[in-house]
């Protein structure tokens, strides 16, 4: 493996490079945290256009090794402020391995706000009077921040309050 592609959401372009040398020998979480702790400053927003998302399968990805077809991904987590790092099975990783590709950077912020709207809310209204508005059934699990700040959804909810939900994930 011996390229990795850098998607920027700005700009809407994916650009594929030579691994620098200093990532050769890396792959999986190795390649995810050394990528972020080198290029991610320590102080953005997590949620923010600063971080980056880094998709690596390990260094044997494509081979018929065992175990060789996870894929890690890592970025700076909105929980912890860490680099945090997930790994998961499937063939996308030995897929990666058999193109060449050591990594995927998910880089930027989407230019139009296409998923970002405001709502007006009620002084009363808590964060869970939203979902059905979004049209999110109440059976589904999910993760909550406002403000950049982890939540529950019978918070409540004050003027200018930023909310994300997200589904977590699930796997080995």
């Amino acid at each position: 493996m011996n390229q990795y592609c850098r998607i920027h959401m700005g700009r809407l372009e994916c650009v594929s490079a030579p691994i620098p040398a200093e990532f050769l020998k890396l792959g999986g979480r190795g390649f995810c945290s050394t990528l972020i702790a080198k290029e991610v400053r320590p102080t953005c927003h997590p949620l923010g256009a600063e971080n980056k998302l880094v998709i690596s399968p390990g260094i044997l990805a494509g081979t018929t090794s065992p175990c060789s077809q996870r894929v890690s991904v890592g970025a700076k987590s909105p929980l912890t402020g860490g680099i945090k790092e997930a790994n998961a099975g499937g063939t996308f990783g030995q897929k990666m391995g058999r193109l060449g590709l050591a990594a995927i950077v998910l880089e930027g912020k989407p230019g139009s706000d296409v998923s970002n709207f405001t709502l007006d809310v009620q002084q009363k209204d808590m964060i869970q009077d939203i979902f059905p508005l979004l049209g999110i059934p109440d059976n589904l699990p999910r993760m909550i921040y406002c403000n950049g700040k982890r939540a529950q959804g019978d918070q409540p909810l004050n003027p200018g309050d930023i909310i994300a939900i997200f589904s977590p994930m699930f796997g080995g």
